[in-house]
């Protein structure tokens, strides 16, 4: 794993965001896998200096993924064993 601490933000509908500092991509892996029996979350992770962020919206079971970076708006879905990958640039 990198060895390199996270910024999380965690955002429940109709809560005030929680956000934890300088935590670890296993502490980030964790915090993800616990929210499994939660509905409506989503995880936003950054790292200091980089204008990138990738944003986990969980809903019980499922899980949804995005990157949010200077090249665009991606989004990654599972369907059936398979990833789709979706890209809008400039978005």
């Amino acid at each position: 794993m990198y060895d390199r601490s996270v910024t999380i933000q965690i955002e429940r509908n109709g809560h005030s965001p929680t956000v934890r500092r300088d935590i670890s991509a296993e502490d980030v892996a964790e915090v993800v896998r616990g929210l499994e029996s939660d509905s409506d979350v989503t995880v936003t992770i950054s790292q200091e200096g980089t204008d990138d962020r990738v944003m986990v919206a969980v809903n019980g079971p499922m899980a949804f993924l995005g990157r949010d970076s200077p090249d665009g708006l991606s989004q990654y879905v599972a369907h059936e064993n398979a990833i789709i990958h979706c890209w809008w640039p400039g978005s």
